[in-house]
């Protein structure tokens, strides 16, 4: 649970929700994770997808200036997500928090600057 914050509206639950429907957002973070199975190669793809989602969010709901964080995990799919955020997003940016353990292939990465289409 994330404390409540002045002017930040906080989405917990399916993003998609109709009472989101033409709000638009300085700032998107997801930090969503599939269920994981342990079948690594099918992790990956259900997180790629969630990440896919994601930016389909942006793309409805992120201001043109707005700032886009993304959970995602190193893996097969993690070129084909970063690449669609090159495509997408004037500046793109990889991070691993310090807080995340090292064997951990989870990775944030920060996209600024949304492209029309």
């Amino acid at each position: 649970k994330i404390a409540p914050i002045t002017g930040v509206e906080v989405v917990a639950g399916d993003f998609r929700a109709a009472r989101l429907e033409g709000v638009k957002a300085d700032i998107v973070l997801s930090d969503l994770a599939p269920n994981l199975s342990g079948v690594a190669n099918v992790d990956q793809a259900r997180a790629a997808g969630l990440a896919f989602a994601a930016i389909d969010f942006c793309r409805k709901t992120l201001k043109p200036d707005g700032v886009f964080v993304v959970k995602t995990f190193h893996g097969e799919a993690f070129g084909e997500v970063l690449a669609r955020l090159k495509r997408e997003f004037r500046k793109v940016m990889v991070r691993k928090p310090s807080a995340s353990r090292g064997e951990s292939s989870e990775t944030y990465v920060v996209a600024r600057g949304l492209l029309a289409l």
